[in-house]
């Protein structure tokens, strides 16, 4: 009996031990694991600020859309547009102009910055124009007879422009018998337009950054990327790697056009802090 009692004590000594062991493995293993010096917070507002600059980025090109850009290659020889006028903070003057255009009065671009000079002067002000709506007009295949088509918003504007049609651009015979085409009634637009807000930080890029692979031994190494690929690691879509800090010194710009340069985590922290709170 005493000798069970023993063989029990021991087998339940041994299940302890090996217990014991592989919670320290574990242990050790997340303590080996790759560590992100920049905490949960920092990266959301990091991540905030990186898509809030690509989406102003992307609203400029939209704004500026109608550089170096010509219609006719797209047989397109005039079009009636709306624009909505924006000061240059991005407030709305509450005005929509409509003017036509055709080819023979020398280039788009050079058209409409002759309007945007002609509202500016008028305002006493920087004046923005952005597209609301439009109609475009061109020749059939026959050359007989005008057709036209209605385009309420800027990404149907771009889709028939990127490769000269559009499933939901359609084009029609004018038989209205109307030939001032400013009787023509531009369609209502389907986008408000909306101004995004600048964020309060912006990086400078390209930077360096300190990542890991999730491969406990693996060192950790820089990769210098541009503001997509950044967005890719700080957004977790390298699953395997985490960013680990920055590669110091780091320039950031406020919204306000001012520069600042960073040394250390902490001061980032402390400047998202003074900038943006």
């Amino acid at each position: 009996m005493l000798l069970k009692n023993l063989k029990i004590i021991a087998l339940t000594g041994f299940a302890l031990a090996l217990f014991s062991s592989c919670s320290t493995d574990d242990e050790v293993f997340e303590e080996q694991e790759p560590q992100s010096l920049i905490s949960t917070s920092l990266k959301q507002r990091i991540q905030q600020s990186t898509n809030g600059n690509t989406q102003a980025r992307m609203f400029q090109d939209e704004i500026a859309w109608y550089q170096d850009f010509n219609p006719s290659t797209c047989n397109i020889n005039s079009m009636l547009l709306a624009f909505e006028l924006f000061d240059a903070n991005g407030t709305s003057l509450n005005v929509t102009s409509i003017f036509f255009w055709e080819d023979s009065q020398g280039t788009f671009e050079s058209f409409v910055n002759e309007q945007i000079a002609f509202f500016s002067a008028e305002y006493q002000q920087d004046v923005t124009l952005v597209f609301t709506a439009a109609i475009l007009f061109r020749l059939s295949e026959a050359n007989e007879v005008v057709e036209y088509a209605e385009v309420n918003s800027y990404s149907m504007f771009l889709d028939y422009f990127d490769d000269c049609q559009s499933d939901s651009v359609v084009f029609e015979p004018n038989t209205t018998g109307v030939i001032d085409w400013f009787l023509f009634e531009v369609p209502t637009p389907t986008e408000e337009v909306v101004f995004p807000d600048l964020p309060c930080l912006s990086l400078v890029f390209p930077l360096e950054i300190l990542v890991a692979t999730d491969n406990p031994n693996a060192e950790p190494y820089s990769v210098t990327v541009d503001e997509m690929e950044f967005a890719s690691y700080i957004g977790g879509e390298n699953s395997n790697i985490t960013v680990i800090d920055f590669i110091y010194p780091v320039t950031f710009v406020s919204d306000e056009g001012t520069t600042f340069t960073v040394n250390s985590i902490d001061e980032i922290e402390q400047l998202y802090e003074q900038q943006c709170d």
